[in-house]
């Protein structure tokens, strides 16, 4: 199956239990990995390093499908991951690399879950400079103009686990919420005491 065929799957119709349907069939058939190449794939893609002119990249070209695909193969794989964690093997090391450059907002949203699930299981042991790598990255998306709500709270739900190992400094962490709460939504100023408490 090449991978054109295989989004396919997944880009004609968006309906109720989506997610778990699409992750049983790829377990069923065994293509998790086929998955995790084309969220890589997507992520080159948009740093522009891939050989444009590669015929098997066609099915990237569209930035709305590519949107797509970002999203619905996050979605898919947070339905993966929380079935049985394991599939995080299919990264081998390139998670953090893969996480820092995702730009989608609904991804964001479905691995900033997947970390801090793996932060509190310390599933991952990463390395400092990986550490480091994590929090610039959910930092910055914390305090991005337009960002969803739901991404700036899992962003400081990771800085938070991030803080409390010791991995991050909490004059850093003050200084974000001091950005964040002058223009929070009602939900953010929510989350924003719970985390002054926390921190």
């Amino acid at each position: 199956m090449t991978k054109k065929q295989f989004v396919e799957l997944f880009l004609l119709r968006f309906d109720k239990g989506f997610a778990q349907k699409k992750a049983t069939e790829i377990q069923e058939q065994a293509m998790e990995a086929l998955l995790v190449e084309i969220m890589q794939d997507v992520v080159v893609f948009n740093q522009k390093k891939l050989a444009f002119q590669s015929d098997e990249f066609d099915y990237l070209r569209n930035k709305t499908t590519r949107e797509q695909i970002a999203f619905r193969s996050a979605y898919i794989f947070e339905t993966l991951y929380f079935k049985d964690n394991s599939v995080l093997r299919l990264f081998k090391d390139n998670f953090v690399s893969f996480f820092a450059e995702i730009t989608n907002e609904s991804a964001k949203r479905h691995f900033g879950k997947i970390l801090t699930d793996i932060l509190k299981k310390e599933l991952i042991h990463f390395t400092e400079n990986e550490q480091e790598l994590l929090a610039q990255t959910v930092a910055s998306w914390a305090v991005a103009p337009h960002t969803r709500v739901v991404v700036q709270i899992w962003a400081f739900e990771i800085l938070a686990l991030l803080q409390e190992k010791g991995k991050i400094d909490a004059e850093t962490i003050g200084y974000l919420l001091e950005i964040l709460t002058q223009n929070s939504t009602p939900a953010i100023k929510c989350r924003l005491k719970r985390w002054n408490k926390r921190l």
